[in-house]
């Protein structure tokens, strides 16, 4: 049938009654899904001249105008068929659709809520939530719930979803909608990169040197393993479990059950993924909670014989090892358990760092003044590898402060101790910061040391920058004040006096 044919065919049908289904609907969908798309809109075309108002041609327009690119065109063909037929979903949800192409959110919502009103549908809710995500509306979240309440199986909602979450923090949350994505679509590419970067955000970046630290690895298993030898049937409670590391090598030294926590949630996950792949379900429980949620007969069948635990920072107190170490003794050890660490001590030196000076403070860079970007730098304590930066040892080593986990018992968390200090000057130069770090005694054989002597560690050193320069003299013994609360430390040099 030529193009004469079917105008004359449509002319006809129009002027003998009621329009019926415009001839040659079936010809422009085979166009249409082959993609000749000059071949469907042309036959349109010829029915919409002949009937301007005739809904299919108005809306398979639209769709051709779409398929092409042409945005603004599929706007006012939709239009028409949304006039033509105010009851059909789908002629506003497509209208909803060019809208958002040609920049017209506000319309386009409108055009979408309407589809809704009509006819709720999962791809309209998820449509809608794309389009308040692009706005930066809250409400995309709910869109995106919506089309998963109709539609539970539809895999871009939930991936969506957890963008949003991610966005909003939610990084647990999200974690679960990636996950859901995968399941349903398991070759889901975005939510497989997406799941990984929202794993990745859950832990601290120092999780993976850790891990890779021999040193520190060797020497908890060493004590471990000494720990369970020594009390048959024992039971430990590894707390801040991360991967799971230490509670296994508990289950393997023989401990008889391990009960590990871990307050982040995926984390928690994780490491009951890596303890049951590793064999170990049956002994080990991993726990998803703060130790300090932890209640022995619920969460713990007794007490525990041995704690164990790595939460130390840098500067050691930061990551709250005093308080969770003290109510762990007091509520969840068995009469006489072993702690591993059992105790640490905080030792510091002077030096001058004449290159990291340059930006503690910040103030001139080139030849540009700075100062204003100071504002984003933390005046205390921070990581340092000292090996690897240019500085000048003033000082001898001098202790800061001690701790013996088993009968520490913490005061006013508000409190802090004013501790009078004395370092040996060993050079003449001008001490610019106090570099500290800790002795981690885990039992009465086996010490880690962070100190810049000791060899690379994951966790390096401490380093707090002081707020003016202190020149010092070899030979004299300088005064040193440290401030130390539950969970913190810092230093000040009292400017100009020597003790005797």
């Amino acid at each position: 049938m030529d193009r004469e044919e079917r105008r004359r065919l449509r002319k006809q049908g129009h002027e003998d009654g009621p329009l019926l289904p415009a001839p040659g609907m079936e010809e422009v969908g085979r166009y249409f899904n082959a993609g000749n798309f000059e071949a469907a809109g042309e036959i349109l075309e010829e029915i919409l001249s002949v009937d301007p108002k005739n809904f299919e041609g108005n809306f398979g327009l639209g769709l051709v105008r779409a398929a092409e690119g042409k945005a603004a065109m599929a706007v006012s063909f939709f239009k028409t068929a949304a006039a033509v037929r105010p009851r059909d979903a789908e002629a506003h949800f497509n209208l909803g659709l060019a809208l958002f192409q040609t920049g017209e959110p506000e319309e386009a919502a409108a055009a979408y809520r309407r589809s809704i009103e009509i006819a709720p549908n999962a791809a309209t809710w998820l449509n809608l939530g794309i389009l308040y995500q692009d706005t930066g509306d809250l409400a995309a979240a709910a869109s995106y719930a919506k089309a998963i309440d109709i539609n539970p199986r539809q895999a871009q909602a939930h991936n969506n979803l957890g963008n949003v979450r991610a966005q909003a923090g939610d990084r647990e949350g999200a974690i679960r909608s990636y996950e859901t994505a995968l399941e349903i679509d398991p070759g889901n590419a975005a939510a497989r990169s997406q799941l990984n970067a929202a794993r990745a955000r859950t832990i601290q970046g120092w999780h993976l040197p850790m891990l890779a630290d021999t040193a520190r690895n060797d020497a908890y298993e060493k004590a471990i393993t000494q720990a369970v030898k020594k009390k048959k049937g024992a039971h430990v409670l590894d707390i801040g479990t991360g991967s799971g590391l230490l509670a296994m090598m508990a289950a393997r030294a023989g401990a008889e059950t391990v009960t590990a926590c871990e307050i982040n949630i995926p984390l928690a996950d994780i490491a009951r993924q890596v303890v049951s792949e590793n064999g170990f379900a049956d002994q080990i429980t991993v726990i998803g909670k703060s130790s300090e949620k932890l209640v022995v007969g619920k969460d713990m069948a007794r007490p525990a014989d041995i704690i164990v635990s790595e939460i130390v920072d840098v500067g050691l107190l930061r990551e709250g090892v005093l308080t969770t170490l003290s109510h762990a003794v007091q509520t969840l050890a068995a009469k006489g358990a072993e702690m591993i660490p059992a105790s640490a001590e905080i030792l510091a030196v002077l030096v001058e760092a004449p290159a990291l000076r340059r930006v503690n403070p910040l103030s001139e860079i080139s030849g540009f003044d700075l100062s204003a970007f100071d504002v984003f730098r933390d005046p205390g304590y921070r990581k340092i590898f000292l090996a690897n930066q240019e500085h000048k040892l003033l000082s001898r080593p001098f202790p800061v402060a001690a701790f013996d986990f088993r009968t520490f018992r913490p005061g006013d968390p508000n409190h802090f101790d004013t501790l009078e200090l004395e370092a040996e000057i060993l050079e003449d130069g001008a001490a610019q910061a106090v570099v500290f770090w800790f002795e981690l005694r885990l039992d009465e054989e086996t010490v880690i040391s962070t100190s810049p002597a000791s060899g690379k560690t994951h966790w390096g050193q401490a380093i707090q920058f002081l707020d003016t320069d202190i020149p010092v003299c070899k030979g004299d013994r300088q005064a040193v004040t440290a401030l130390l609360g539950i969970q913190e430390i810092s230093f000040f040099l009292p400017v100009g006096k020597k003790t005797n």
